[in-house]
């Protein structure tokens, strides 16, 4: 996933567990309140300062992990390994935006 894969799946899930509290379903406390705070003060900060850490947060190959889908901190692997045993990281990186001239 790029970086921008990587917000973009962090707000829809953020968004679901909002829309299911509002709803009326069950919500797990923690997940709407941290989902709450993403979307009021955005994944993309969060995101960005993780990736001064080694491991999966700041992997190009970790995902939102399914049973944790608003915690920025545990992640799962794209390619199916766990940290244990990974030979696979590559840095995370933020796509620079450039602006098409004419």
């Amino acid at each position: 996933m790029n970086f921008k894969e990587l917000v973009k799946a962090y707000e829809e899930n953020a968004k679901k567990i909002v829309k299911k509290a509002e709803k009326g379903e069950q919500v797990d406390y923690w997940d709407l309140r941290t989902a709450t705070q993403l979307l009021i003060f955005g994944v993309e900060e969060g995101l960005k300062e993780l990736l001064s850490f080694s491991g999966c947060v700041s992997c190009k190959h970790s995902k939102p992990h399914p049973n944790y889908p608003v915690t920025l901190t545990i992640r799962s692997c794209e390619l199916g390994l766990n940290q244990n045993n990974c030979n696979r990281y590559e840095k995370l990186e933020i796509e620079e935006e450039t602006e098409n001239e004419g």
